[in-house]
């Protein structure tokens, strides 16, 4: 099987990430001279980046290894939850962002699901089961919510060996509007001060919606250009406080520090990600499409990407689900041999 022509969309991916962190670093903010380098503006973009590239060469590896990689991860998260002292607090230390890992591992799962042949995947189905549990462990509203459509397009995948390109288009399509959409109903949210049904569903914390309403203000001082990295922390009254240290959502948090430049770019990174996995014409990018938007929109409403095993298996899932159908011959099997019971 011939690998598609994806290089182009990987090439412009990596710019617009890099002229995001070198915004952030030299072009964001009045008077700012640089960027911390163990800033989450840099490390997140890294691990993003460096998960890619390892999604790529992961691909070559033995199913079985491939395999055995995923169960390793599911385990992890899933025993972390259930035997924490502090429930949900294992492995990252923050609930939230052991629900955003658990659903790029459900992304995960069903990229190689959607290629791996028939005997393994009833295995792949378990994965993806404890992943879930483990966001249900973790008490997370909104990674539930965008859990539960990963899994099934992992489940729909494996059932499409060769998804059209109006299938493949139609989601990302798809997803770009319930980014979109979601990243309105914040900013409106946030603009009304919370009234009325939307508060209901993404802000019911009255912390968070006023970690929001002061991101929203440091936005408005500085549209453009933000005020810079780590300006949150210093200006918010709530930012003393560990927990509260940042604005608990991605679009404020950037949209603060690093003005409409800043957000621009980060929509750009997004949109090419999207772009990378629809033209790699694999069932494995519907499940990797469905954890890249679930990721995006759950960031809108916490912080989920300055935790960087998030970001690092989220490109994990990008480099996979591009590559995996052409990097080994046993994933060929698995469109030669007939389905099981389970999927007649």
């Amino acid at each position: 099987m011939r690998e598609p022509r994806t290089k182009w969309f990987a090439l412009f991916l990596v710019t617009a990430v890099l002229a995001w962190v070198a915004w952030a670093g030299v072009g964001a903010g009045e008077g700012q001279s640089g960027v911390n380098p163990w800033s989450p503006y840099v490390l997140a973009p890294t691990a993003l980046l460096t998960g890619a590239v390892a999604g790529t060469l992961l691909c070559r590896l033995s199913v079985r290894v491939l395999i055995g990689l995923t169960v390793a991860v599911t385990l992890l998260l899933f025993f972390g939850a259930m035997w924490s002292l502090a429930p949900g607090i294992d492995p990252l230390g923050y609930p939230n962002a052991n629900a955003a890992l658990a659903i790029q591992v459900i992304g995960m799962s069903g990229a190689v699901l959607a290629e791996a042949p028939v005997r393994f995947r009833p295995l792949l189905y378990t994965c993806s089961g404890l992943a879930l549990a483990t966001v249900v462990a973790n008490s997370s509203r909104v990674g539930l919510a965008v859990a539960v459509p990963t899994l099934l397009t992992g489940l729909l995948a494996a059932r499409i060996p060769r998804p059209s390109a109006l299938l493949r288009w139609t989601l990302a399509l798809l997803a770009t509007a319930v980014t979109a959409a979601g990243s309105l109903a914040v900013l409106t949210v946030v603009r009304t001060g919370g009234a009325g049904w939307l508060r209901l569903i993404i802000a019911r914390d009255p912390v968070r919606l006023r970690l929001w309403q002061d991101a929203l203000s440091l936005w408005e001082a500085s549209p453009r250009t933000g005020a810079g990295p780590g300006a949150f922390a210093a200006t918010s009254p709530l930012a003393a406080d560990p927990d509260t240290a940042s604005a608990h959502s991605l679009l404020l948090q950037v949209g603060a520090e690093t003005g409409w430049v800043g957000v621009w770019l980060l929509a750009a990174s997004f949109l090419l990600g999207l772009a990378w996995l629809v033209t790699a014409r694999t069932a494995a990018a519907l499940p990797a499409i469905a954890a890249w938007v679930a990721l995006a929109v759950h960031s809108l409403v916490d912080h989920l990407v300055e935790f960087l095993p998030v970001s690092l298996l989220a490109g994990v899932v990008l480099g996979l689900a591009g590559h995996l159908p052409y990097c080994s011959e046993e994933f060929d099997v698995a469109h030669r041999e007939p389905p099981g019971p389970w999927l007649r």
